[in-house]
């Protein structure tokens, strides 16, 4: 199991199905928009988040994934 499988299983564990989605998924979307202007802003960009919203199938990740774009991680 991939560590951020992990987290993202840790996460919906520890929340409510409620708290999960406004904490971590609605504010996901919310982050998306805003995102995908600095990313698409000339020169480098580099954006910080708490680990629970790079986790999980409504990641922000996943969401960047979805809509094409290719994401990496850095260590």
């Amino acid at each position: 199991m991939a560590r951020s499988e992990g987290l993202a299983r840790l996460m919906r564990k520890e929340m409510t199905h409620e708290e999960y989605q406004r904490v971590l998924v609605a504010r996901n979307r919310r982050w998306l928009p805003r995102v995908e202007t600095h990313i698409s802003s000339p020169g480098k960009t580099m954006i910080v988040v708490g680990a629970a919203h790079l986790a999980g199938k409504q990641s922000l990740i996943a969401m960047l994934k979805s809509k094409g774009y290719e994401v990496s991680r850095i260590q």
